[in-house]
């Protein structure tokens, strides 16, 4: 098994004809705007959007999704499968949308996904080599940087 795209973007829509667009993808940085008003917790919707490579591995039939800040946990999602096939594996993809992550300060998130076959039964855990850092900056620097 081989994650073979993972992205964390603002928002994911279906399109006609089944198409899916990402809205806001993130790098290794999601940045909040400081200011005398806007303070922590700060609470943001985020999108994901992964295809996992399976091999060897049985069809799952859902997944769970484990967002880690700061090494706990402080989201958790559940889906079913949508399967694309291909010749020599299967490519499993998954997208959703998170409607509200509370950050309390800044620090790093992380993924964890677990596939899960028809009996509930746990294939395996896998986490995206990707980590995205949620920080805080003035206008000024956002500028200065960006």
């Amino acid at each position: 098994m081989k994650i073979a795209s993972f992205i964390v973007c603002d928002d994911i829509r279906i399109e006609e004809g089944n198409k899916i667009s990402l809205m806001g993808i993130y790098n290794e940085k999601i940045i909040f705007v400081k200011s005398k008003t806007s303070t922590w917790p700060r609470v943001l919707r985020i999108g994901i959007f992964s295809e996992t490579k399976f091999i060897k591995e049985p069809s799952p039939s859902f997944f769970e999704l484990e967002v880690i800040y700061d090494k706990k946990e402080i989201s958790k999602a559940r889906g079913d499968i949508v399967e694309i096939k291909s010749s020599n594996n299967k490519l499993v993809r998954i997208h959703f949308v998170i409607p509200a992550i509370t950050f309390k300060n800044e620090g790093i998130m992380k993924f964890k996904i677990s596939f899960f076959d028809k009996d509930k039964k746990l294939i395996k855990s896998i986490s995206p080599d990707r980590e995205i850092y949620v920080e805080e900056q003035s206008i000024e620097d956002i500028r200065k940087k960006y």
